[in-house]
């Protein structure tokens, strides 16, 4: 909803889309009249270069890993280093240190764009920052010297995952601000807060303590299912939406019936 308007922001169809984008001259730019972003620049600069961080330590691990099945007995003298302990670790250095963060790092670049406006304090997102990276290399330590829950995706202690959940609250937070100050309806921009919103409830839903058996392995398969389709496929789905048109030099893409069936029918499947 427009909060200047307190009006629905109207749903065109693809055709009157396509015939809106037209109108529009090559020599405009997609990204044309766009207010100075620094806060969200340099927010999506951080967060980039940490989910870059992540992903070498992670290779590092992976290419242990690897050594390891044609040579099992490669660090064989430290459990830390066993097989057992190292795909977990590095499954959350991966996942969460470099594809998490990176995606993060990517909506905050695109929503601001998208809905020309800036976040208001920077140092929210340097915060939530730093307990992401924090949670993701203590959770990975963890594992390594036996702290691990024993659950896929799921393996880090309680108290680490809590330090995470208030730094993804603090994401989407400032994500879901921006983007109810969209003028327009965009795909990317519902894509986007509704990956970060998807996320957060996600990471409770999957750490509520004191589940046990059938629940239990309940609770875990639909955290693994939510991560993947709620969180990795629709911010994905939002990168994309902006990307495309971008790198045609066409005009962004305008909500249509197609879209919002889209987003919809992500959140039911999954």
């Amino acid at each position: 909803m427009n909060a200047a308007t307190g009006r629905a922001p109207a749903v065109t169809s693809d055709t009157e889309a396509r015939s809106d984008e037209a109108d529009v001259t090559a020599d405009q730019g997609p990204d044309s009249m766009l207010p100075e972003l620094r806060v969200s620049t340099a927010a999506a600069s951080r967060y980039a270069k940490t989910a870059m961080g992540f992903l070498g330590l992670g290779m590092l691990l992976v290419l242990v890993l690897a050594i390891k099945r044609v040579a099992p007995d490669f660090l064989g003298g430290a459990a830390f280093l066993s097989y057992g302990r190292l795909v977990p670790a590095t499954t959350t250095l991966l996942l969460y240190g470099w594809l998490t963060i990176g995606l993060l790092g990517a909506l905050l670049f695109i929503v601001p764009r998208a809905a020309r406006s800036d976040f208001e304090d920077g140092a929210i997102l340097r915060t939530a920052l730093g307990l992401l990276a924090l949670a993701y290399i203590a959770g990975a330590v963890a594992v390594l010297v036996g702290f691990s829950e024993g659950r896929r995706y799921l393996e880090s202690p309680l108290v680490i995952d809590i330090v995470a959940l208030v730094g993804l609250v603090g994401v989407a937070r400032a994500i879901t601000r921006v983007a109810r100050k969209a003028p327009e309806a965009l795909p990317e921009v519902w894509y986007s807060a509704a990956a970060v919103i998807w996320l957060v409830l996600a990471h409770i839903v999957g750490n509520i303590p004191g589940l046990t058996g059938y629940a239990s392995q309940l609770q875990s398969s639909f955290y693994r299912s939510s991560l993947i389709g709620l969180w990795l496929a629709t911010a994905t789905v939002a990168v994309v939406y902006y990307a495309i048109p971008r790198l045609g030099g066409r005009p962004p893409l305008r909500a249509t019936r197609l879209s919002v069936l889209g987003i919809w029918s992500l959140g039911f499947i999954w």
